[in-house]
């Protein structure tokens, strides 16, 4: 084998393995568990794939539980779990 030869084969041996191209975006904001006791809209939007706006009807609606900080709106998730665990389909 030539030098040439030598330079322009695939040398994948010597490499590190090729990792899978991901075609998902990467999410730059924080992993937060849903253990937290409330979340932004935002935030939980993100987390349940459900758009902003439904979540904000949702809402008003009175069907997801809201907490206020200051002028902040939070999704209260500690209250919500314990809704979900207390309805009767879990029993």
């Amino acid at each position: 084998m030539s030098f040439r030869q030598y330079m322009t084969t695939d040398r994948t041996y010597h490499s590190e393995p090729k990792r899978a191209d991901t075609t998902m975006e990467k999410n730059s904001a924080p992993q937060v568990p849903a253990t937290v006791p409330v979340m932004t809209i935002e935030r939980f939007s993100e987390l349940t794939g459900m758009s902003y706006s439904a979540i904000k009807g949702q809402l008003q609606l009175g069907n997801l539980p809201l907490f206020k900080i200051g002028r902040r709106r939070m999704v209260n998730i500690a209250l919500l779990t314990a809704e979900c665990l207390q309805s009767e389909e879990w029993s």
